[in-house]
C-alpha cells in the first residue's frame, strides 16, 4: 500500500499542470502548505482554484473601479467642453454684434468723409485757379488726388497749372492711377 505521503506526492504531481494553468501564487502555496497539512490532493486543487478564481474576482473589480473613474473623469471633461463652447458661442454672438456696429459706424464716417469731399470740390471748383492752387497743394496728397479727381477736368487742369510743376506732376500721377484703378 502506498503511504499518505507517497499518496500526497503523486496528487501534487497530477494537479501541477492544473495549477500552472491557473497561473495563480495562491495554488502553488496551497500545495506547499497540503504537504504541511497533510490535505488531500483533491482540497489541494479546489482550494487553489478558489484563490485563483477569488484573485481573478477581485482584479476584475479593481478593473472596474478604475473604468468607473475614468468614465466620471471623461464625463466631466465632456461637461467642461460643452460649457467652455458655450461661452465660445456667446462670445462669438458679441464680437459679431461689435463687428456690425463698427462696420455701421465706418459706413457713417465714410458718408461723413465723402460729403466733406464733394463740400470741397465745390467749394474749389468756385475759386479762381490762382487762389485755389495754393489751397490744394496744401491738402494731404490723398485728399487733394481726390478732389482733383472729382473736379470738372477743365478746373482741375487749370488748378494744376497754377501749382509748382513738381507738385502738380505728383498730383496729376495720383489723379490718373486713381482714375485707371477705376476703370
Amino acid at each position: 500500500m502506498h503511504t499518505r505521503r507517497h499518496r500526497l506526492t503523486m496528487g501534487v504531481l497530477l494537479l501541477s499542470p492544473f495549477l500552472l494553468a491557473f497561473g495563480t501564487v495562491a495554488g502553488t502555496q496551497a500545495v506547499a502548505q497540503s504537504n504541511r497539512d497533510g490535505a488531500s490532493a483533491h482540497d489541494v486543487f479546489f482550494r487553489a482554484r478558489s484563490r485563483g478564481i477569488q484573485e481573478l474576482a477581485a482584479a476584475q473589480r479593481a478593473r472596474e473601479r478604475s473604468l468607473d473613474t475614468r468614465e466620471r473623469t471623461l464625463e466631466e471633461r465632456e461637461e467642461d467642453l460643452r460649457e467652455a463652447e458655450l461661452r465660445l458661442e456667446a462670445r462669438l454672438e458679441e464680437l459679431q454684434a461689435l463687428r456690425g456696429e463698427i462696420e455701421g459706424q465706418l459706413g457713417e464716417l465714410d458718408e461723413d468723409e465723402e460729403a466733406r469731399v464733394r463740400a470741397l470740390v465745390r467749394m474749389v471748383e468756385s475759386m479762381r485757379a490762382k487762389e485755389a492752387a495754393p489751397m490744394v497743394a496744401a491738402l494731404d496728397h490723398d485728399l487733394a488726388v481726390r478732389v482733383l479727381g472729382r473736379m470738372n477736368r477743365t478746373k482741375a487742369g487749370k488748378v494744376l497749372a497754377a501749382m509748382n510743376p513738381t507738385t502738380a506732376a505728383r498730383f496729376a500721377e495720383g489723379v490718373a492711377a486713381t482714375a485707371q484703378v477705376g476703370t
